[in-house]
């Protein structure tokens, strides 16, 4: 049963890029520096939020939560339940490897699955001459079974390349060269699941733990508003989210600030609710997993105009009645607190949820790992980040007030 509930015709339902094209307005931004680094600050477009200047912020997980996921025990291994040797000949001969690499493959086979298959232990130098093109195809296939996690959750790699993640971190340059040799596409992103072949290639604990860190970091925005008597009205109405108590305690604030300071810029955080504010650019703690469950993007979404935490988000049976008993679909252009929820739009399952801000900015928490952070990101960046081409139906829905 999808998860968004029907409400016929009322429900937006509008491609995706259709939907960053009307939302994302910051996509013509201008940049603040006529070179664009890491540092450049980006101008936005003017509006009832104020004029937003958004600032790279790189984020990785601290070292001992690395320790905890447990990436140094992994093997270099493909996984072929259901396989014996005849079709495995067969299968990689589809793909493209050619006779002498079949032959080495099954040279290398591991001790056999349990359940029945093929377990492969690839020659290094095999895994970095592979074609790019076989490498897709391959660990696409081998993305089906639950026994290749590595396949089915592969890092995701900047489309800038995985040099510009590791600019200043102080990898070896072979060690990136031999990254971006292998990263391959997945669903038309870069991708890269060659992790234990990688580690091994460092000494040092320190440096593979480097390694790890930048395949993990992930790039959210500073934003700030620097805000003038003329617009205080509108911002502490807009940045308010339809509350009148927030409106009111919003408008003494941003008085006070443009009145005694210097000119300078008020960062956003100030201006979000209080969950959403002690949370975004950290990493969830370990506690906050319930069983098997830790906090995901509808948990995120859920509880982003709250005062408190409230775990029931954490249940997936419980974000229809989320959504039935405190939301409305909308139509038009998403404000700030918004829900947006992406869904197939042949299925109408939904895929992701994030929270929209203003001028193309979301709030959003991207999968359900202790190792994804809460930032804010453009929507056009996280609808490639997610989907690359593929088409993806987005649903807004508002926060019903009271009364």
């Amino acid at each position: 049963m999808p998860i968004v509930p029907d409400f016929g015709d009322r429900l937006t339902r509008r491609r995706l890029l259709e939907v960053v094209a009307a939302w994302a307005s910051a996509g013509s931004a201008s940049p603040g520096a006529a070179d664009e680094t890491r540092v450049a600050v980006t101008l936005g477009n003017p509006g009832p939020w104020g004029l937003l200047e958004t600032l790279p912020c790189v984020l990785a997980p601290p070292d001992w939560y690395l320790d905890a996921a447990g990436f140094e025990e992994m093997r270099q291994e493909w996984l072929f339940p259901g396989f014996d040797e005849e079709k495995l000949r067969g299968y990689l001969g589809s793909i493209g490897f050619p006779g002498t690499a079949v032959a080495d493959l099954l040279a290398s086979r591991g001790e056999s699955l349990p359940e029945g298959g093929l377990r492969i232990l690839p020659p290094r130098e095999l895994v970095v001459s592979m074609p790019g093109e076989v490498r897709s195809l391959l660990y696409a296939d081998l993305a089906r079974s639950v026994f290749n996690p590595l396949h089915q959750f592969p890092f995701s790699i900047d489309p800038r390349g995985f040099a510009y993640s590791a600019e200043g971190s102080g990898l070896p340059e072979s060690i990136v060269s031999l990254v971006e040799s292998m990263v391959y596409r997945k669903d038309g992103l870069p991708a890269f699941a060659d992790l234990p072949l990688v580690l091994a290639e460092i000494p040092e604990e320190s440096g593979r733990k480097r390694f790890i860190s930048v395949l993990l970091q992930q790039e959210s925005l500073m934003v700030r508003l620097p805000g003038s008597p003329e617009e205080l009205q509108a911002m502490a109405a807009y940045w308010s989210g339809g509350s009148a108590m927030r409106e009111s305690s919003l408008t003494g604030f941003l008085s006070s600030i443009v009145e005694h300071n210097d000119g300078s810029a008020i960062d956003l955080l100030y201006l979000l609710p209080p969950n959403a504010r002690k949370l975004l650019n950290c990493y969830p703690p370990p506690e906050s997993q319930v069983g098997e469950a830790a906090p995901d993007c509808y948990w995120t979404a859920f509880n982003f105009f709250g005062d408190e935490i409230s775990d029931r988000a954490l249940d997936a049976g419980m974000i229809d009645r989320y959504l039935e008993n405190r939301y409305d679909p909308v139509e038009g252009e998403p404000t700030f607190s918004d829900v947006i929820v992406f869904s197939d739009p042949a299925t109408q399952v939904p895929l992701h949820a994030c929270v929209y801000l203003a001028d193309g900015l979301v709030y959003t928490k991207n999968g359900h790992s202790l190792l994804r952070p809460w930032m804010i990101m453009r929507l056009k960046d996280l609808a490639v980040s997610y989907w690359g081409e593929k088409e993806m139906a987005a649903h807004v829905f508002r926060r019903r007030r009271p009364g």
